[in-house]
């Protein structure tokens, strides 16, 4: 066996003692990042949890709020369909009624719920903003590129139209004459 292969044989065998070390340090490391994760999956479903049950305690008054306004809306309109129904004279048709009764409970939804929704929007942003910092920023980023890009790609395309071309065909006095003839 020459130096060089003796040379060889040495450092392979001596390789088993930096995998193994690799190895053991490899495990330990997934197995604190495993636990590291499972940290912040058991904290994110507590926070979740407790921002449902508080949404719910917020949004229980809001929905009984709500139903409550529409159903004195209801009640306000509800002449004005049976009105429609029977066709008094001088009531409106069913569509102009049921088209504002459905306007009144857009507006209602809107104007009780959206403001809510927006602070709660808010409050979720500002939280996830200081608990994840540069790496919430950087996914919203993301977010609002994607949703920019669906937006553009399902947007409608507007075909330029070519422009019409009229062509006359004028006949001479002799093709008249002989097309007359025939």
């Amino acid at each position: 066996m020459t130096d060089s292969q003796a040379q060889a044989q040495t450092q392979t065998m001596n390789n088993t003692v930096p995998t193994t070390d690799n190895w053991t340090q490899f495990r330990t490391e997934g197995s604190t990042r495993l636990n590291r994760i499972g940290t912040i999956f058991k904290t994110a479903f507590v926070e979740t949890k407790t921002e449902l049950q508080s949404g719910t305690e917020v949004m229980k008054p809001l929905a009984q709020e709500l139903s409550s306004t529409v159903v004195d809306n209801l009640k306000d309109t509800g002449t004005k369909i049976n009105d429609a129904w029977t066709d008094k004279p001088g009531s409106p048709d069913l569509p102009t009624t049921l088209r504002s009764l459905l306007l009144s409970f857009a507006g209602t939804v809107k104007a009780r719920l959206f403001p809510w929704l927006k602070s709660e929007a808010a409050t979720i942003d500002a939280t996830l903003t200081k608990n994840y910092g540069d790496r919430y920023g950087a996914a919203k980023h993301k977010v609002k590129v994607a949703k920019a890009w669906y937006a553009q790609a399902t947007a409608p395309v507007e075909v330029p139209m070519e422009p019409s071309v009229t062509v006359e065909v004028v006949a001479t006095e002799a093709e008249s004459s002989q097309s007359v003839a025939h």
